[in-house]
């Protein structure tokens, strides 16, 4: 006996080449393999009664033992099948040949019966025939069921019977010792495992004997045999654990790929320690192919479902055949698939998938073409191995050479019956890579990529052709549409959709009366249609008006057609609008502008009458006055009245040049705006103080003159331009004193909450009518362009004030009732500046006493020799000497030649030099010699040209005396 390791001994000793009917004395072992065989043994006798029934048989069928043992087995069998299972049985007892298996129905406990598989033979039990039947299950997958014990007394004298039974099951059942050796093995073991070897050899042996020995067989093989490996892995496993565990045994028999189903539980000696393991396995391999070609069928459907549906769902062409790729690359390899296309014409192919990449070369280097050609021609599915393809191309049969893929599969594509193309893959390093199954699977699926590319391709040249009408139907300026009889868009173009703002593709099938924004527009198109469908006529609209989305109107010239646009031939109106509103607008213009010309020609006769006669009436008043004063006889009051005329209409003639100036400068925006702290009350009342005295002189001393303040602060002021707004009131207040004979005029100004302050002059003179109060504004307008008028004026002083209140971001408007009197208003934004008093008034002092400059030398540049006589009588009175040069060019030598000059008078428009560069070069070597500009040119921009010349001062003629020696004064006396 073996010695245990903790001094007892075991009842069984393991040593090779045992009788397995010694082994099966051993009763703990028997009831392990009985419980592990998972198939159903029933023992009945001649009559059919039961007299053993193993523990599988009562959990397939659901009665316990006792109820088995009262029954009988053709009783057991289901009605249907029971007949014919007693003839067979019959037969056999008799010594017949009849089948020993077949697949019938039989009764359970529960009533609804299963499915077996049942092989039956007939033994010899102690000189007795019995029959023994082994019943497989082929119902659905039972869950494990626990073991059932019987008196262990039972199996020790069935032996025999039990290797009967166990050789004459399918499934493989075996024992094994602790050292993975076999103690048993059924013959289903030894013909399926290990080699078919019989039962007596496997005793004592490893899965790993029998493993080296098959592998010897076909040596450098390693796929020809594998299960030793994964036996002894859940061999191992079965013993760590201590239970009982279910396995798929997976691996290579004699090169064949099996599975096996397998059930392994540990081995206990009677007193609780293990023995070993013992086991069953099922080959399942078969029903693991079913399964696998049913995935692979689904998935063959699948594949051909989505490259279907693949149509309505990619973008074109390109995208179909990625789609196609990835596709089919679930159930076959496509790493390298490409499709081409046959041209019959011509009698070529070309790869249109892949695409060709940029360098222009084809995709993968081989003869593509030239293969796919040859299996277009040959018009069915191809297989071939290099050898093969190399073969042909020596026959000629391929035109092309390599180099040429280790295996290449390819199937032709056909729409009607008519070869379109074809698909190929191929593999350049795996000869084995494809098979027939992969060439059946590739034909299975290349009708639906036909039909799929075929449709695909026709949709793209639908598409392609709609999308060029579209292109230029959009391109059409001109609105395009088509409407059912209910007044729905069935197509319209960019220019329609446009006009709705929003697209065609959201406009199409709605009704126009919901999105066109005047009712009785659409009303009136709906009405024109329905006509057009009726009378089955072209109508032609002449015009008619559109809102637009926007709320803007135009003007259409419509044209609509009746037309059988569906199958069913229901009209419908397709129409196109032309937007004629440019040229109704031309016809509107040209009409204004004919009644424009004739009324600006009136205006240019009426005002140059009006500027010949406000330029005439001052110069006449100059030049009579000025040929009297040299008449010797002439009193000295005279001669002081006619030097007052004569100065009054200059200052007349003057104001009128300047006004010209003025629009000049505002049209060339030329205006130069400087803000400062505006003494909005000073300046009303210095105002209203000169036009008191000017309407006294004017014979109007009847007219009062009152101001309306609302801030009493005396030194109130604003932040704007105070030259512009003393401007604007001047004009305004000039403007009402002129109209008004009697009653009173207004001068004032109240504030319009926190942001504007609005100004105004209120008279009480003639009016204006409800024409004229639109064009009161414009230049050279006035209320009265008669040749007989009675009001003096060039009309230039209210446009002016208007251009000037917009420039300092107010408003200007004016209320006016015909022999009522007129309300100007002007508002500017309020910006507080701070209250001081200051006198503000322009110098009117004349010259009362001269300085004393006989120690100074003035050198004076002036080309017209007027201008330097007018220089030297005005500084004659202070003793200055005065140097005279004509042009720039002089003025520069006169000033390097001559360093007592004590100031320079620079006029700017010479000859040979300007003034601006003869002060640039007087400063570079006297920059410290004062240079006053004198100069006729009034724009904004000219006073700055002077300053950045280097000029110190600047002045503009005409020039005022009390000014001159001013700014002279400013140098030589400062």
């Amino acid at each position: 006996m073996k010695k245990r390791a903790n001094g007892g001994t075991d009842k069984l000793v393991t040593r090779p080449h045992v009788p397995c009917e010694e082994i099966l004395d051993h009763g703990s072992l028997f009831r392990a393999l009985s419980e592990n065989i998972r198939s159903a043994v029933f023992l009945f006798r001649e009559d059919g009664c039961f007299f053993h029934i193993s523990p599988q048989a009562l959990i397939f069928s659901g009665y316990s033992e006792k109820e088995l043992l009262k029954m009988n087995f053709f009783d057991w069998v289901h009605p249907d099948h029971r007949e014919i299972v007693r003839k067979r049985e019959s037969g056999r007892l008799k010594g017949r040949r009849v089948k020993k298996s077949y697949r019938i129905k039989v009764c359970t406990k529960d009533g609804s019966g299963r499915w077996a598989d049942i092989r039956v033979s007939l033994v010899t039990l102690r000189g007795q025939p019995v029959m023994m039947a082994i019943v497989h299950d082929v119902s659905s997958s039972r869950l494990q069921e626990p073991k059932v014990h019987f008196d262990e007394s039972k199996y020790q004298s069935l032996f025999t019977l039990f290797r009967m039974m166990t050789d004459n099951v399918p499934d493989m059942i075996w024992a094994k010792d602790l050292n993975n050796r076999y103690i048993f093995a059924n013959r289903a073991v030894c013909e399926k495992l290990l080699g078919g070897c019989d039962t007596a050899t496997a005793i004592g042996k490893t899965d790993l004997y029998f493993a080296e020995r098959q592998r010897k067989t076909t040596p450098g093989s390693d796929t020809w045999y594998t299960m030793d490996f994964a036996f002894s892995k859940s061999d191992r496993e079965v013993l760590e654990t201590g239970e009982l565990k279910r396995f798929e045994e997976v691996g290579y028999i004699e090169g064949r790929k099996v599975y096996l189903d397998v059930f392994k539980a540990p081995l206990w000696f009677d007193n609780g320690r293990t023995m070993g393991t013992v086991g069953s396995a099922r080959d399942v391999t078969r029903e693991k192919m079913i399964e696998a070609e049913r995935i692979r069928y689904q998935q063959l459907q699948s594949v051909v479902y989505q490259i279907s549906n693949a149509v309505n769902m990619t973008g074109d062409l390109d995208d179909l055949y990625r789609i196609i790729r990835i596709e089919m690359g679930r159930v076959v390899d496509t790493s390298m698939l490409q499709i081409f296309f046959f041209d019959p014409e011509d009698q070529t192919v070309q790869m249109v998938f892949p695409p060709a990449p940029p360098d222009g070369k084809e995709p993968y280097n081989y003869a593509g073409n030239a293969l796919a050609m040859y299996l277009i021609s040959r018009n069915q599915p191809l297989l071939l191995q290099k050898e093969e393809i190399t073969e042909l191309a020596r026959q000629g049969i391929l035109r092309n050479e390599g180099p040429w893929p280790l295996v290449w599969m390819g199937v032709p594509l056909k729409a009607n019956e008519k070869v379109m193309g074809a698909m190929v893959v191929h593999n350049m390093t795996n000869a084995r890579a494809f098979g027939e199954r992969d060439l059946i699977i590739l034909e299975f699926v290349s009708n639906q990529v036909a039909l799929s590319i075929a449709q695909k391709r026709a949709e793209d040249a639908l598409r392609e052709s709609e999308r060029r009408l579209r292109a230029i139907i959009d391109l059409v300026p001109h609105m395009i549409f088509a409407k059912d009889n209910l007044g729905r868009f069935l197509m319209v173009n960019k220019a329609m959709a446009e006009a709705y703002g929003t697209t065609a593709e959201k406009l199409v099938g709605k009704l126009q009366k919901d999105v066109h924004p005047v009712r009785a527009e659409w009303e009136k198109y709906h009405q024109e249609d329905l006509e057009v469908i009726k009378s089955n006529r072209i109508m032609s609209v002449p015009d008619g008006r559109f809102t637009r989305h926007d709320g803007t109107t135009i003007i259409l010239q419509a044209f609509k057609i009746p037309y059988s646009f569906r199958s069913d031939d229901e009209q419908v109106v397709i129409g196109i609008a032309i937007d004629i509103t440019a040229r109704k607008r031309a016809e509107t213009d040209l009409k204004f502008a004919k009644e424009r010309a004739e009324e600006s020609d009136r205006l240019k006769t009426a005002f140059l009458a009006n500027m010949s006669h406000e330029i005439r009436t001052p110069m006449n008043a100059i030049v009579g006055f000025s040929q009297l004063l040299g008449d010797t006889d002439l009193s000295v009051e005279s001669r002081n009245e006619y030097i007052s005329l004569i100065s009054e209409n200059s200052q007349i003639l003057l104001k009128l040049i300047e006004d010209i100036i003025d629009v000049a400068k505002i049209e060339a925006e030329q205006v130069n705006i400087v803000k400062s702290p505006c003494q909005v009350n000073r300046i009303i009342d210095e105002l209203l103080e000169h036009y008191r005295i000017e309407a006294a002189r004017m014979g109007k001393e009847h007219v009062v003159l009152k101001p309306m303040k609302e801030m009493d602060d005396p030194g109130f002021s604003v932040i704007t331009d105070p030259l512009r707004f003393r401007q604007i009131f001047s004009n305004l207040i000039d403007n009402a004193l002129k109209f008004t004979d009697k009653g009173w005029i207004c001068v004032g100004y109240e504030m319009k909450g926190d942001d504007d302050i609005s100004f105004f002059v209120e008279d009480t003179g003639i009016g204006l009518s409800e024409d004229k109060l639109g064009i009161i504004f414009e230049r050279f307008r006035q209320a009265e362009d008669s040749l007989t008028r009675g009001y003096s004026g060039t009309g230039l002083g209210l446009t002016i004030s208007e251009k000037l209140v917009k420039i300092l971001g107010g408003e200007i408007s004016v209320k006016s009732e015909k022999g009522k009197g007129s309300r100007f208003t002007f508002t500017l934004p309020y910006e507080p500046g701070e209250s001081r008093y200051e006198e503000i008034s322009e110098a009117t002092t004349t010259v009362t006493g001269y300085p004393d400059w006989s120690d100074k030398l003035i050198l004076v540049a002036e080309d017209e020799i007027s201008n330097f006589e007018l220089v030297r009588a005005i500084l004659e009175h202070t003793g200055a000497r005065l140097l005279h040069v004509r042009n720039g060019h002089e003025a520069l030598k006169m000033c390097h030649s001559n360093g007592n000059i004590d100031l320079v008078l620079m006029d700017i428009r010479m000859p040979l030099m300007n003034g601006y560069d003869a002060t640039r070069a007087i400063k570079e070597f006297r920059p410290k010699m004062p240079v006053i500009s004198l100069t006729a040119y009034a724009m904004t921009e000219d006073r700055e040209k002077s300053l950045q010349a280097g000029c110190d001062e600047y002045l503009s003629k005409p020039i005022r005396p009390n000014e001159l020696i001013q700014k002279i004064s400013n140098f030589l006396m400062g």
